[in-house]
């Protein structure tokens, strides 16, 4: 389940459902929802489309940009990898956005938005090729500020380099943290801070002590 605030409220959008005690119910029960909760003074969770136009997902990454709600990729029922970006100006009308993904389908990736820019970060990752694995990546995507395109900014690596290495190649240079998933990632300070995650190719709610980073 992904939520954050815009200027119109409290905003949940899509993901798997939560078994709760009856008092303690929220009103949303699909994964392809959006809800919003106008603050105190209002009567609480209101649905405002009950059937988004973009295909049920949990994993997936939600941001405010540029006053618009974006859901961005996410694992579909049938366990697609999604790479398809939505964006809606009021949680009820949305629309595929224009700008072509230039990354395989991922899901329990980071996201922040960050000078201006929509940032995308690790996550598990669909494979490139046909019959090969997903698995838990590094890399580093930007989305253009006026939203046109996408931009590599870091490759995926297992082998993450120093913190202070450089490099004359003028592709995406390695990450300098290791692969991982399900992890924190905030804007603060003017800086992308990424926290903890999971480094196994298993579900966060399964994964064992050592296998967070």
């Amino acid at each position: 389940m992904r939520g954050f605030a815009l200027s119109l409220g409290l905003v949940v959008l899509g993901s798997c459902v939560v078994e709760c005690q009856e008092n303690q119910r929220s009103p949303w029960d699909r994964t392809s929802d959006t809800l919003c909760f106008d603050g105190p003074g209002r009567a609480g969770w209101e649905i405002v489309n009950n059937q988004a136009p973009w295909q049920a997902r949990t994993g997936h990454g939600s941001v405010s940009f540029q006053q618009m709600l974006y859901v961005i990729g996410g694992r579909s029922v049938d366990g697609t990898l999604l790479s398809d970006m939505w964006q809606s100006i009021d949680g009820r009308e949305w629309q595929a956005s224009s700008a072509v993904s230039a990354w395989t389908g991922r899901y329990r990736f980071g996201v922040v938005n960050m000078n201006n820019k929509i940032w995308i970060l690790g996550g598990i990752i669909a494979p490139s090729a046909v019959g090969g694995s997903p698995y838990v990546s590094n890399e580093v995507w930007s989305l253009s500020s006026d939203g046109s395109s996408w931009d590599q900014i870091v490759t995926h690596s297992n082998v993450t380099t120093a913190a202070n290495s450089t490099s004359s190649s003028s592709a995406a240079p390695p990450a300098i943290w290791a692969p991982r998933h399900s992890m924190v990632s905030v804007v603060f300070l003017g800086r992308i801070w990424l926290i903890s995650g999971v480094e196994a190719l298993v579900e966060a709610s399964a994964a064992k002590t050592e296998e967070f980073r």
